[in-house]
């Protein structure tokens, strides 16, 4: 598909991941050897991994939509189709973004904690993709799981709250239009 549809004037070398967090360490180095843009070619875990790489650099993150529910892109309104979303990286259109941190990781679109966490690691282990998928992983934990207490220190205010989900959103949804937070600008400074 890229080399049908990317623009010929730019040159691209393609990597794959090999494990975990490689990406972060695949698109640093692209960064610090003076590329303009890296592409994350998956879903907002592949985003997130990719845009970590790249926070407070002069390269841009260009994604091709390929993952089960991403968020990030719909968010973003990049195309989630193969060819469109090629399309609009050869428009080569940048826009600052937000981005955040959580226990010093940082991220782009969402991170929860309690119920979202549970819910995110076991239909990463599920091994099947899609709505239908993480609607049987979320019906599965939803009755047996019991709220937690937590102490959260935002800008340098300590809260203490009983829970059953902690969301932090950038941007306005998980994923397959599952809003979490419909109003979330990732222009604004704010989660």
């Amino acid at each position: 598909a890229l080399k049908k549809y990317l623009n010929p004037d730019f040159e691209y070398i393609v990597n794959f991941t090999e494990r975990s967090n490689h990406a972060t360490e695949l698109s640093k180095d692209a960064s610090e050897a003076g590329f303009d843009v890296v592409v994350a070619v998956g879903g907002d875990g592949t985003v997130n991994e990719v845009a970590k790489g790249l926070i407070n650099t002069n390269t841009a993150l260009g994604v091709i939509p390929m993952g089960s529910g991403n968020g990030f892109a719909r968010h973003m309104k990049i195309p989630l189709n193969l060819k469109k979303s090629i399309e609009a990286i050869n428009t080569f259109n940048t826009e600052l973004i937000d981005t955040a941190t959580v226990n010093e990781e940082p991220f782009i679109s969402t991170v929860g904690l309690g119920f979202d966490a549970l819910v995110g690691k076991k239909f990463a282990d599920f091994g099947k993709r899609g709505l239908l998928s993480y609607m049987q992983v979320t019906t599965a934990e939803f009755m047996s799981f019991e709220s937690s207490q937590y102490k959260l220190y935002i800008d340098g205010e300590k809260i203490n709250t009983k829970a059953f989900l902690i969301n932090f959103a950038n941007v306005g949804q998980y994923g397959n239009n599952a809003w979490i937070a419909p109003n979330a600008s990732v222009k604004d400074g704010k989660l």
